[in-house]
This record gives C-alpha cells, structure tokens and sequence, in this order.
C-alpha cells in the first residue's frame, strides 16, 4: 500500500534539523517518500505541499513547549486538534512519538490518532506495517505491539521499548540545509546515563545507559571529514563512552573541529583537555546541579568537591571557558544555602588563582514523570527570584565578571504543568491557543490554575 508520509518537527527549521530523531524518520521513508514539514512553514521541504495533502504525519517533539506551536500548525492547516473530530473527515493520520510522549502517553491518544511509546529501532521496522494494517481497518495491531495505543485503544501500563543497538547521526541529504550545532554532523554518543539524579528524565526514561555503535560513531567522523563540516557529540554522559578517548583522539589526528555537550567532572582529564584543545572546542559545560556536596549526594550525583575544583583547575589551566549548571529549588534546599555554597566554591578557586573564566546558568528544577521528583513541588517564583538575587549580589562581590543566565521561571511552570495534567483539562487549554489566546490567557478561559505545582 502506497502512501505519502511527512515528519512534523515543530519548531523552526534549524531547531528542528537538529533533532536526530528527524534525521533518523528520514533516513527510513515510510510509503516510499518521505518529507519534512517544519514551524512556520507554508510547506513542505522538499515536494511543497500543504501539511494537510499528505496522508500520514509522524510527529516527533521533544520539548513541551512544542505543542503550543503544533496547535498553531494544525489550525493553519485546517486539521482538527482533537483525534475524535479527525474521524469525521478526511484528514492525515497523525502518529506521535519522542520523549515528551513516552513521558505520558495517556495524555496524548484524545489528540493524536496514534501514540507510540518507545525507542524507534525497535519500533519502526513494525510501525509501517501497523499504519497499514490500520488504515485497511485492522485493529488486531493493538493487541500484537504494546508500545501502540489510541483514544479507542489506550496503553494498559507504560511499556518502553529500549533499543539493543542503535547509532543516529545526520543525513548527509539534510546537511546543507543547516542546524543550530553550527552546522556540523551531529552523532548520538549514548542513552540513559551511568548515573540516577533523581531530577533527570534521561536517566530514567532511557535507561540503562547504553553506548551507541562504534561503528556508526566512525561513520559519523568519516561524514564529517568527508563534508568539512565538523562533529557535535551529543549525549547525556558522553565522557563515559567507553571508545571516548579513541573517538577524541582520531578526530585531534583528524584535526575535525567539534561541539559537545556537558562533561561530568569526573570526565575531564589532562589527556581528554589536550585533544579538545586541538579540535578547536574552547567552552567545556560542567553540570553540577549544586556546589553543596551534601546536596548533590541527595539527588544521586555524588560528585566529590575535590573532583570538581580539580576539574576547574584543569580547565583553568588548559584556558577554557567554563560554563557551569545549577538548578535552583532542588527538595530540601534553600537559595540561602545554595548560594553560599557557590561562594564558598568560587572563593576558593579565586585564592588559589585557579580560577577560569566562567558563566553561570541557572534553571528552576521542573519536575518530571517517572522520576524520584515526579511529585515534588517547583519552588515558588519570589523564591527563584531571591535564588538570582542573592546569586548576582554574591558574584558581584566574589567574581563580578562571571555572568548569569536563567531560564524563564515560567516556561519551567509550564513544562511541568504538561506533564501532570489529564487530557480534557490540556485540550481545554489548547483549544483557548487554536482560537488565538496567549497560554496565559488561554488558562484563564479554561478556568485552569497551572501555577498551582509551585510551593508558596
């Protein structure tokens, strides 16, 4: 059976070209054809059509704020927020998937025509076969595969599928289009991660950490040296992949310039440094969540203090720019606490001279399903305020060249919002935003008190 097939990424082109799990949908057409339809776009990519001419969506996002620029592409479209009012005319199939998802697939079956729980190698040499089966009116595939279900088929319990073996990297036909890793290859390095923070979804949703195909990794560096266009390393513990030092080493001899996400203190070596020097990266992030010891021990990341001056002090010496994570209203903590934790680490890097050049970021913790901190409450927002408050009093004083950069308090309200609602409460919000309503303005027309996740 022959159809036409979209991926829907909704976020800018860029943003969305730097998505692997697009890249991945790409490389396997469904139907015999594939294409891609972006936010903001009038068509397609690459046939130019309308989202609405295609027969099947597959719908990836993995940010929860993507779902408030889905709703403004399906009402463009004409398509119908809701599966039930799809039935009723002649619309695509709409097939939704990705980590925002899995995350609660009951929440998603009342608007998406089929939800899909799980990790893609496993489940796409299946999900052709099960959208034909489907739209030829056999529902018997509800029954053969677990991690597919519907608004007439609900998922009796959350079932993931986790890949045996996996390697994502960009599609060569993709490249030129561009990403926000400066264009550059982008390569899968691991999922899950050998630590549990009791905050992380990664490690939780994705677990056990498994490193991707050396194989594929090496592939990945000959597209690169192929195309000129570097390598980004993307990864939740990326220093833990066991051929990492090999992986570093060929692309130093290679001389491939590269991006990479964060490192763990315990990652950084003289040797590691060295290559990172030679493969042009000048920033290493470090996410130490909190400089109290005692603290990170409760969330599960037992990260010494002296591992993490050592670190910095490396750094420091190799002349990277550092940027460090925090996440302010982790359970029991206090900004008081936390900030004079920070000063206490910075102070003494400061007296030893060791001190790089830093910037500091900060999130408020969002609390996510299937984690330890599922039902913890986020910290108030004066709270979040007073955290950067006395944060940017105690850097002026301590370190006044160190800057600051926060990520909105109520974005992580949202986010978290979204993972906790039922379905009738979240399309009531959606459908204020079809109709043209800020969030904001759409949660008072719905009656709906989203900040009431936030501790007082």
């Amino acid at each position: 059976m022959s159809y036409s097939t979209v991926i829907l990424y909704p976020e800018p082109q860029k943003a969305a070209l730097s998505n692997l799990a697009l890249h991945y949908l790409f490389s396997h057409s469904f139907g015999g054809s594939s294409d891609i339809f972006t936010f903001e776009a009038s068509s397609s990519l690459f046939l130019k059509k309308k989202l609405r001419d295609f027969d099947i969506i597959l719908l990836s996002f993995s940010y929860e704020y993507s779902l408030f620029n889905l709703v403004k592409m399906l009402i463009k479209c004409n398509i119908p927020l809701s599966a039930e009012k799809r039935k009723k005319g002649d619309y695509p199939l709409i097939v939704a998937g990705g980590p925002v998802v899995s995350l609660n697939t009951s929440l998603f079956t009342s608007l998406f025509d089929l939800v899909v729980d799980g990790e893609g190698e496993e489940m796409l040499p299946h999900l052709e076969d099960a959208i034909t089966a489907l739209l030829q009116g056999d529902t018997s595939v509800f029954s053969r595969y677990s991690w597919l279900s519907s608004l007439d088929y609900p998922a009796s319990t959350r079932i993931a599928s986790p890949a045996r073996e996996f390697g994502i990297f960009s599609s060569e036909k993709l490249l030129p289009l561009g990403n926000e890793f400066g264009n550059r290859v982008i390569v899968e390095m691991n999922r899950g991660c050998t630590a549990a923070c009791r905050f992380c979804v990664a490690s939780y949703l994705y677990r056990p950490f498994r490193p991707a195909s050396y194989k594929k990794v090496k592939e990945a560096i000959a597209l690169a040296e192929k195309t000129g266009r570097g390598l980004a390393l993307m990864g939740t513990s990326i220093g833990d992949y066991p051929e990492f030092d090999a992986v570093l080493e060929e692309l130093a001899d290679k001389k491939i310039e590269i991006s990479l996400s964060s490192l763990k203190g315990s990652a950084i070596t003289e040797k590691r440094l060295q290559n990172l020097k030679k493969c042009g990266v000048k920033t290493v992030t470090l996410a130490i969540e909190s400089a109290d010891a005692e603290v990170r021990r409760q969330i599960a990341k037992p990260l010494p203090q002296q591992t993490i001056i050592d670190a910095l002090t490396l750094l420091f010496h190799y002349d990277f720019k550092v940027k460090l994570y925090f996440i302010a209203g982790l359970p029991a903590t206090e900004p008081e606490g936390e900030i004079a934790a920070i000063e206490e680490l910075l102070d003494g890097m400061k007296r030893a001279k060791t001190l790089p050049h830093i910037t500091i970021s900060v999130a408020p913790l969002s609390p996510k399903l299937l984690t330890p901190y599922a039902d913890e409450q986020m910290m108030g927002k004066a709270s979040f305020r007073r955290y950067l408050s006395l944060l940017k009093k105690m850097l002026k004083e301590v370190a006044p060249r160190i800057a600051i950069y926060s990520a909105p308090y109520r974005e992580a309200v949202v986010q978290t919002w979204l993972t906790r609602t039922d379905s009738h409460t979240l399309i009531s919000l959606l459908d204020g935003v079809a109709q043209g309503l800020s969030i904001r303005d759409a949660e008072r027309a719905a009656k709906i008190k989203i900040a009431q996740i936030e501790n007082s």
